[in-house]
């Protein structure tokens, strides 16, 4: 039996272009061209779990993807910078990409949810939510049915509730515009499938503390840029840290 096919979409919010993001490419030399090759970047990870893989066509992630997308390594490169500065792509010791966007921007549909559709337009009947099954965007896409199955699980929702209470924290710690929820909730739930809430709690504080006014980290300061590749690196300088202040308070007496 052929498999069914299963077409993606994904939508963009009226304001797309006061995006910081965006406005920062518009600002740019090539700012265009870093738009449409953001675009297409946004188009071909819908269907891979939000993920590019550096096939080693080319030398480097940026000339392969260059060569993919037909524009300048240079441009591909100084649109990855300000794509990982704000926290939208991460990459991973492979030198594959995971892609970051909200849930809700995200979607797919089967050529039988558009049958039934269809169906039901023609009958006069309402369509409803079941028809038209979309994907969850969770720093990957899975396929739909899987994501039920998963919300469905109280492993899933206690860690869920956990990720909400460690971003009240964070910011709280940041004192700051608080982050949006939606988009910053699924990098921290990812979070706590490899580390305690402690040690997230742990390196949250540790990142406020010494992130804020530096310039060199400060674009990384968000559930985004912490709970990523340089999160153990975070968690053993704060646990360093600890320890030091610890010492010192023992000398004291």
């Amino acid at each position: 039996m052929a498999k069914e096919k299963r077409y993606y979409w994904v939508r963009l919010e009226k304001d797309f272009f006061k995006d910081p993001v965006i406005k920062k490419f518009k600002k740019m030399k090539h700012g265009c061209d870093m738009i449409v090759f953001y675009e297409e970047f946004i188009l071909d990870s819908l269907d891979t779990g939000g993920i590019i893989v550096f096939e080693g066509v080319e030398d480097t992630l940026e000339a392969e993807l260059a060569l993919k997308y037909d524009t300048e390594p240079e441009i591909v490169s100084a649109a990855l910078s300000v794509l990982k500065k704000a926290g939208r792509i991460e990459e991973d010791e492979d030198g594959d990409l995971d892609h970051h966007i909200p849930e809700r921007f995200f979607g797919s549909i089967t050529d039988a949810a558009i049958r039934k559709r269809k169906s039901r337009e023609n009958k006069g009947k309402p369509v409803t939510e079941c028809d038209v099954v979309t994907d969850s965007h969770n720093r990957s896409l899975y396929i739909d049915i899987d994501i039920d199955k998963e919300k469905d699980n109280n492993d899933y929702l206690k860690r869920m509730s956990e990720a909400s209470e460690l971003l009240a924290y964070l910011n709280q710690q940041i004192a700051g515009k608080p982050f949006d929820a939606e988009y910053q909730l699924k990098a921290i739930a990812k979070q706590l499938t490899k580390n305690t809430p402690e040690e997230i709690r742990k390196v949250f504080s540790y990142c406020a503390r010494n992130w804020k006014n530096d310039p060199e980290h400060m674009d990384y300061l968000n559930p985004n840029g912490i709970c990523s590749s340089r999160f153990s690196q975070s968690l053993s300088e704060a646990e360093a840290e600890e320890q030091q202040k610890a010492k010192e308070l023992e000398s004291c007496y």
